[in-house]
């Protein structure tokens, strides 16, 4: 597994889901109509896990809400044909960490575990803008066998300007494709270009506002 279509240092995509009102939203996003109503910040639980791949920070988001887990996997670069079984190396965490957070340390002593329905999004902000589309463990292995354990995941893939992930995506690739090949001086002009020009049209807005240094010096970092 090409390891690089699931990591980079430390980001945007970290810095902004920090934050659990983004969280908050991001789960109504993705729930929409099946979306607990009256759900608030604090409702939300961030899921940590160890390091999946050793050595590498990954850029990934796992969360609860009302009985339901998530697991967002950016892939900034070209799609991970083995996405599906990035995706079982962390639900196995996950998983872990959930029931932990739970039940406490002893878990397994419990009389009765409730797993939580488990939601898979794998946000991909390679060049092209696909749409959204369903992806499962059978069809990417593509091997002609059904095996008894599948799971399915979403591939997030379109620059909605309604959604946070959407504009995400849209500024992420507004960064690839404007300071490519720059060199360090000329990409820090441009990312000031590309601020402004985001906090005009509304892509990111508050926390571009809020964050704008901050935002420079994490981009800045890939250079290094």
């Amino acid at each position: 597994m090409n390891a690089n279509n699931v990591v980079i240092k430390n980001s945007v995509f970290l810095d902004l889901l920090k934050n659990k009102d983004n969280i908050l939203r991001l789960y109504k996003e993705f729930l929409q109509e099946k979306a607990v109503q009256n759900v608030i910040a604090e409702d939300v639980e961030i899921i940590e896990i160890e390091e999946v791949f050793k050595g590498v920070l990954s850029n990934h988001l796992i969360f609860a809400v009302k009985e339901n887990l998530f697991i967002l996997i950016e892939s900034n670069d070209s799609y991970n044909k083995n996405i599906m079984v990035v995706f079982l190396l962390y639900l196995r965490r996950a998983l872990e960490a959930y029931l932990e957070k739970k039940y406490g340390r002893f878990y397994m002593d419990s009389p009765f575990l409730k797993v939580p329905e488990i939601h898979l999004y794998n946000l991909h902000t390679g060049k092209e803008d696909l749409g959204d589309y369903k992806i499962s463990l059978n069809e990417s292995m593509n091997h002609g066998i059904t095996s008894f354990l599948n799971i399915k995941a979403t591939v997030l893939n379109n620059e909605k300007m309604d959604t946070l992930l959407g504009q995400y995506t849209k500024f992420v690739r507004m960064i690839k494709k404007e300071t490519k090949d720059l060199t360090r001086k000329e990409k820090e002009e441009k990312l000031e270009n590309i601020i402004g020009y985001c906090i005009k049209e509304n892509i990111l807005k508050e926390y571009i506002k809020e964050n704008r240094l901050n935002i420079v010096d994490l981009i800045m970092l890939d250079d290094h």
